[in-house]
């Protein structure tokens, strides 16, 4: 082998080598219609994650999706930490999160007595 093709074969290395460490992993983000909502209200969940071929969506309250998009509704009030994970592979994701707080819509009236 004369030392054209050997400067050939190395740089063909070189090239493969760079290319594959080049390949960037997934970044997650989303954004939603409404951090604030009242009990029952929808959320409409937009997904901007890029580099990535699949999802997992947990919304905090014990429930998941895998849809792109999806919309989600909270039965009981509080702060809820929504995460969603972006994978590119099974050991190749990035993750954001966020809290949604959800408010009650029950109105709490206190009554006192007077006395004379």
């Amino acid at each position: 082998m004369n030392n054209a093709m050997k400067n050939l074969l190395i740089l063909s290395a070189i090239l493969v080598l760079f290319v594959t460490g080049c390949e960037k992993s997934p970044e997650a983000d989303f954004y939603v219609s409404n951090p604030v909502v009242e009990v029952y209200d929808n959320i409409s969940f937009s997904n901007t994650s890029t580099r990535a071929e699949y999802y997992e969506w947990d919304f905090g309250d014990g429930t998941y999706s895998s849809e792109w998009n999806p919309v989600h509704s909270y039965d009981l009030p509080g702060t809820y930490l929504v995460t969603l994970k972006s994978y590119q592979s099974a050991s190749v994701y990035d993750q954001a999160s966020m809290d949604i707080n959800v408010l009650s819509t029950m109105l709490e009236i206190e009554v006192l007595e007077y006395y004379d």
